[in-house]
């Protein structure tokens, strides 16, 4: 057996709570009774209100020392309840740490009592023995001490307060781990960046600091690329892999932390700092060289759920982003990827007023969780977390499985392909929805999309030439869609550079390559002769440009296309046959299978396989035409020039009308000058209401779809 940690006499550590309440505040009440209790040969002050009979427990004289020689080093811990207001608890830290792996465990012993041991991990004990004071007594709370694992009523009254807990420490400590792979040099260059830039979050700008050298004021401008090079970059990515930030519970930990620091050996950063050093290897390219060969793929998933993880704040994640928070954390129960991120969730979000219970099982909970938010919100925004092929639990297809990871890559959502449409969305049963919708085109042919992210340009170019001449109109279907070559490739190019070209955000930004220029290489590509070698050295094509944005926007995707010419891209597992439609209440057109067999108690049963991109439907095309949007191009409106009153359903989306330089942000006025008359609208919770027959009298296909 590893050496133990033992609970020794020096201060008092340990609290427990009983009869807990939300107002009680034991420093102020003057309803307070005293005592000394003692159990087990440890001895507890406590602390009792008369009127609610809340109690509180401190263990008296005792630490957590190693039972080793001449060694008397110490440290301790704190648990507190549900909604317990602090304000009577001395100052204590908690530890954020990744508990690791249950082999080979270490034991700590509380008390005098040598029964009382309790198993913990051995990355916890290398992390005590790490963060314990030689001189002085410490107070942190820590999980897998504070809370018995064993007991379901104690975890979910615990987990219920963790929000509370970490709120209310002093300090958080975030535990890494020990000082390999050149951990040092890796805080040192994390430090570097951090002390050239400051960042606005909520502007998501960069501005040089006030000590700042002239010669490194790039660092907060996104416009040049981060300096390293000779894989320099290695070491960040090496910080980001860590176990640690696999760990769901961390968000909760790190938004919550009225202040933190990151250690990992002996080196201890401000988490304040990693954090404007995460923004910024976030926000900035860099140079090829600078990652090995073989970790651009990683790093760039990495950085990007690190950016979350350590971006989010209390009171503004949706149920419909949670699958991009937990990106691929891990737990070892699966109910904490919803518990963990409770606390973080919109003041709105909340009312649905799920609570930590782990006497019900994870399908049943993932599925009450997607019914009610589907059904308070009228919303079809969880299908977006949707996806059939990577679903592993036993959860209806229209409720996500919380448990999978998120796509490599994420769909742009547009505009609306419903127009902001909503229509009443129906229960039947606990696993069936009635759900307004149009159906549009079965899928006829599926092609893959990989350019391969870490191949050659000229391999990257190769499959870039053969994917597009698959996807090349036959002459029928270029009469259906669109008529000529350029107006079919300008159609292509809508989803697949979408929001990656300068015109696709307004102001335009000119870090990225125009609209025309992704439509001329296209054509090229698709309707001339052309070999890769001539596609290379045609520098006016711009491929050196493009192909990066084409092998990210396309990782993970599949293209298919449909018996009446349109052409999407899907997550993998799309099938010959399956639907195409328009949901009203979602903003992606939606790929649905028809389920074997015939139902006797009303319509066709359909699975929700994924949302797509389907090209001439991102934009409401199935409710206004085609040729009403003309003029029209949707666009993402960036902060400094938007009208934050004018969010649509909180998102930062409008139609500009290049014709006049104008641009919309009001769903429903579009809508009436498409002659199609609004009952009701309202931004939030978002609200747009059109009868059915006034749709069917413009010519909208609707029907009836059943969801199972």
């Amino acid at each position: 057996m590893s050496s133990i940690l033992k609970v020794s006499s020096l201060s008092l550590l340990v609290a427990t709570f009983a009869h807990a309440i939300a107002t009680f505040d034991f420093k102020t009440t003057k309803h307070e009774k005293r005592s000394l209790v003692e159990r087990g040969g440890v001895v507890y002050k406590v602390f009792e209100h008369a009127a609610t009979e809340a109690r509180i427990e401190f263990a008296v004289d005792f630490g957590i020392c190693e039972r080793t020689p001449r060694v008397k080093q110490y440290s301790g811990y704190v648990s507190v309840d549900e909604k317990l207001l602090m304000n009577g608890v001395p100052e204590y830290e908690a530890l954020s740490y990744a508990w690791g792996s249950a082999d080979e465990p270490s034991v700590v012993q509380v008390g005098t009592s040598e029964q009382a041991l309790l198993p913990i991990t051995r990355n916890l004990d290398i992390a005590l023995r790490h963060l314990r004071h030689v001189k002085q007594s410490q107070m942190i709370w820590i999980d897998a001490l504070c809370i018995d694992q064993a007991s379901t009523d104690e975890k979910n009254h615990q987990v219920a307060a963790m929000g509370e807990i970490y709120s209310n420490a002093e300090c958080v400590t975030i535990w890494l781990g020990t000082e390999q792979d050149r951990s040092d040099e890796a805080f040192d260059l994390i430090k570097h960046v951090a002390d050239t830039i400051e960042v606005n979050y909520q502007m998501l700008t960069m501005t040089p600091s006030e000590n700042c050298h002239e010669l490194e004021r790039h660092f907060a401008n996104p416009r040049h690329v981060l300096p390293y090079q000779d894989g320099e970059l290695d070491l960040v990515h090496q910080i980001y892999d860590r176990p640690y930030f696999k760990r769901v519970w961390i968000r909760q930990e790190l938004a919550l932390a009225t202040r933190a620091v990151v250690r990992c050996g002996k080196k201890i950063i401000e988490f304040s700092d990693f954090r404007k050093a995460v923004t910024c290897f976030m926000i900035k390219s860099f140079k090829v060289n600078g990652l090995s060969d073989g970790l651009l793929a990683a790093f760039n998933k990495t950085r990007l759920q690190i950016y979350y993880m350590c971006t989010v704040v209390a009171n503004c994640c949706t149920w419909k982003q949670l699958r991009l928070y937990l990106g691929d954390a891990q737990c070892q129960d699966p109910r904490d990827r919803i518990y963990a991120m409770l606390a973080l969730l919109r003041d709105s979000e909340r009312r649905l007023g799920f609570k930590p219970d782990y006497s019900t099982t994870t399908e049943d909970l993932y599925t009450d969780v997607a019914r009610s938010v589907i059904i308070q919100n009228q919303s079809l925004g969880l299908l977006d977390s949707c996806d059939l092929t990577s679903r592993a639990l036993n959860v209806p297809s229209w409720a996500p499985d919380w448990t999978s990871p998120p796509p490599l890559s994420t769909l742009n959502i547009q505009w609306s392909a419903c127009a902001w449409i909503t229509s009443e969305i129906r229960i039947v049963d606990n696993r069936r929805l009635r759900v307004a919708g149009i159906p549009v085109s079965p899928v006829k042919e599926i092609i893959a999309a990989n350019l391969g992210l870490n191949s050659s340009t000229e391999e990257g170019c190769q499959s870039l030439v053969n994917i597009l001449r698959r996807l090349k109109p036959t002459a029928e279907e270029l009469s259906a869609r669109c008529g000529t070559s350029r107006a079919w490739v300008q159609m292509l190019c809508s989803i697949i550079a979408s929001f990656r070209y300068a015109e696709s955000s307004r102001p335009p930004n000119p870090l990225l390559p125009r609209f025309e220029q992704f439509v001329d290489l296209v054509e090229t590509i698709c309707f001339t002769d052309i070999t890769t070698t001539e596609l290379r050295q045609r520098k006016d094509l711009r491929l050196n440009k493009i192909l990066p944005i084409f092998r990210h926007a396309w990782l993970g995707f599949t293209f298919f296309k449909c018996y009446d010419a349109y052409i999407g891209l899907a997550f993998p597992g799309v099938q010959k046959g399956d639907l195409v439609s328009v949901l009203f209440n979602s903003q992606y057109p939606v790929l649905l299978r028809s389920c074997p067999g015939p139902l006797l108690d009303g319509p066709k049963a359909w699975e929700v396989v994924s949302v797509a991109m389907v090209a001439d439907l991102m934009e409401g095309e199935a409710i206004y035409g085609c040729n009403a949007l003309s003029h029209r191009q949707a666009v993402r409106c960036e902060k400094e020039v938007f009208d934050m009153s004018g969010l649509i359903d909180s998102q930062q989306l409008g139609m500009y009308n290049y014709e006049t330089g104008e641009l919309s942000q009001e769903p429903a006025e579009i809508l009436e000058e498409m002659g199609i008359k609004v009952e009701s609208y309202q931004d939030y919770p978002h609200r747009l209401e059109v009868l059915p027959e006034t749709l069917r009298a413009a010519g909208v296909r609707m029907r009836e779809f059943l969801l199972v």
